[in-house]
């Protein structure tokens, strides 16, 4: 709670925190292999939303794969418990991924169904329904594409409307890939600051046609996807990506 307070301080536009619950108690921390880990993330994310900042939201995240994909109104109701004013609108549901550099879980996901996943996000997104906020509007279109990319393993990568940066450099594409191949840092940067220019030069560049003509691996996390969806809401809102009337 320190930490968010020193951040409000500073006058930021919108800081918004995610505490990750992937279950009710027995099914999150069997998942996350550390007992005790349910209650010590519902006890910050309980002290979080006792903070009372017009520009400050604190959510629930739940990563879904096929083993809990049918706990979503279980851990809803195991929140609810324990955070009387927690509602649906206040889990935000994201995707499984594979990543040997990011997540340390190559292969996890290998023979396991999809579509328990989509189903069950298509099932929340009906039961919230579009709202006239920006951050809901960012995620009912996320999850209106996970079909899609169960389906075809393919979506609209980043760099279209992002770059990634970590403590030392520029980096090309999805935090879920290694630094290596199409995904190397684009150039390294001074640590105070980061020039325009290294933008444009041409790693950059290639890296960036490598995403744009469908050659690089795919992955759909809210980190990729919703600066994406910015940088092209005409196809966010399109027909291929139906909103709730």
């Amino acid at each position: 709670m320190a930490l968010v307070d020193r951040i409000l301080t500073r006058g930021i536009g919108r800081l918004m925190t995610t505490i990750s619950i992937d279950g009710p108690r027995e099914l999150h921390d069997s998942m996350r292999g550390l007992p005790g880990s349910w209650d010590r993330g519902i006890e910050t994310l309980r002290r979080l939303r006792a903070i009372r900042h017009r520009n400050f939201q604190v959510v629930a995240g739940m990563t879904l794969f096929a083993k809990n994909a049918s706990s979503v109104d279980a851990t809803i109701a195991a929140i609810t418990a324990v955070i009387p004013d927690f509602e649906r609108t206040d889990l935000h549901l994201n995707i499984g991924h594979e990543s040997a550099h990011y997540f340390s879980n190559a292969g996890y996901l290998s023979g396991s169904a999809a579509h328990p996943v989509a189903e069950a996000i298509e099932a929340h997104r009906t039961a919230i329904a579009n709202r006239l906020h920006p951050v809901r509007f960012l995620e009912d279109r996320y999850q209106a594409l996970v079909g899609r990319y169960y389906e075809t393993a393919q979506v609209s990568a980043a760099l279209h409307g992002a770059r990634l940066v970590d403590a030392s450099s520029i980096r090309t594409g999805s935090c879920i890939r290694a630094r290596s191949g199409t995904s190397r840092s684009a150039v390294s940067a001074n640590r105070t600051s980061i020039s325009a220019r290294a933008l444009e030069i041409a790693e950059t560049k290639d890296a960036r046609a490598t995403v744009v003509n469908e050659h690089c691996p795919h992955c759909w996390t809210p980190c990729e996807a919703y600066p994406t969806i910015l940088g092209n809401l005409a196809r966010a809102v399109s027909p291929f990506a139906p909103s709730h009337d």
